[in-house]
C-alpha cells in the first residue's frame, strides 16, 4: 500500500451533512405537515405518491408556486412556507424522527479524528434546527455537538442542488473544497 504524504495525514476532513434522509428520516413528518397545510386549499389526496410528485427534492418556493392559486403573491407563498415549517417543527416535537442508522458512530468518529461538520439543508431554518435539536437530545451534545452550524439553502442566493449552500458551508468551516466530503 502506498504511503500517505505527511500533509495528507495532517489535514482533517470536513463533513457537509444534509439533514433530511442523511441525518434523520423526515419524509413522514413532512407528509403529515403537508396533509394539514394543503387541506384548506382543497388537496385531500396528500399521500406518499402525491408528496413524491409535488414536494420531494424541491425547495418551498418551487413547491408553493406550483400548488397555490396562480394569483398568489410572493408574500402569500412565503407565509405558506413559514406555516409549513411551523407544522413540521410541531410534528418533529410530537412524533419524532428516526435517526439514520450509523449516524452516532460517524459523528463519534468525526469528533475523534478532529473532523469538522456542518449541516446543509434546503429545509427552512426552523425545520433544520428542530432536527439538529432532536439529534442533540437523542445522541447527546457530546456526539451531535460536532455539527457546528446550519446552512439553509433558501437563505443563500441559490438553493441546492446548486453548489452555493455547500460552498457557504465550506466558507464557514474555513476549509478547502478538496478537504470536504458532502453527504
Amino acid at each position: 500500500m502506498p504511503e500517505e504524504s505527511s500533509s495528507a495525514r495532517t489535514v482533517p476532513l470536513n463533513l457537509l451533512l444534509d439533514i433530511d434522509g442523511t441525518l434523520a428520516i423526515t419524509d413522514r413528518l413532512y407528509l403529515l405537515a403537508f396533509q394539514d397545510l394543503m387541506r384548506p386549499f382543497g388537496y385531500t389526496d396528500v399521500d406518499e405518491a402525491w408528496f413524491e410528485k409535488h414536494v420531494a427534492g424541491k425547495v418551498d418556493v418551487e413547491v408553493f408556486r406550483a400548488l397555490m392559486p396562480a394569483d398568489s403573491t410572493a408574500e402569500m407563498l412565503e407565509a405558506t412556507s413559514r406555516k409549513k415549517d411551523a407544522l413540521f417543527v410541531q410534528k418533529a416535537a410530537s412524533e419524532g424522527a428516526a435517526i439514520v442508522p450509523g449516524l452516532r458512530e460517524v459523528l463519534q468518529m468525526a469528533r475523534r479524528c478532529g473532523w469538522r461538520c456542518i449541516a446543509v439543508t434546503n429545509a427552512q431554518r426552523g425545520g433544520g434546527q428542530a432536527v439538529l435539536d432532536m439529534l442533540r437530545r437523542e445522541l447527546g451534545d457530546e456526539v451531535a455537538g460536532v455539527i457546528e452550524d446550519l446552512v439553509v439553502g433558501c437563505e443563500c442566493e441559490r438553493a441546492k442542488p446548486h453548489p452555493e449552500p455547500y460552498l457557504e458551508g465550506i466558507r464557514r468551516l474555513g476549509a478547502a473544497a478538496e478537504h470536504c466530503i458532502v453527504f
